[in-house]
């Protein structure tokens, strides 16, 4: 099956952050031992907002829905930059006369 591609680009001034899985062994001297936890500890999260006009409103609350939170799709970052395979769990809308504003949450998945 073919992962689709999000068809709108975000508003400028998006956030991104980085959290690296980690495992932190304590011991008792205060010494404490990291590794990364996993074949690939850092996944990124991006909070990001699109204006998206009334007339695709419909179309663009469709295709977060259809994914659920869970069926992976391709993100373009920026107009120049790889895709980036997401999901997005959680997205609101702030409803306009013309459009809307929609803050979405995509999380980095393999």
């Amino acid at each position: 099956m073919e992962i689709e591609k999000f068809p709108f680009c975000p508003k400028p001034g998006y956030s991104v952050s980085n959290e690296p899985k980690r495992k932190a062994i304590q011991f008792g001297d205060g010494y404490q031992q990291r590794i990364a936890d996993g074949l690939n500890p850092l996944l990124r999260k991006f909070s990001l907002t699109f204006k998206v006009p009334s007339k695709k409103k419909e179309s663009f609350e469709d295709f977060l829905a259809k994914h659920g939170g869970v069926k992976a799709f391709y993100f373009q970052e920026r107009s120049q930059s790889k895709l980036i395979k997401v999901v997005c769990p959680k997205w609101s809308e702030t409803a306009k006369l013309r459009y809307s504003d929609f803050a979405c949450e995509f999380e980095e998945v393999l």
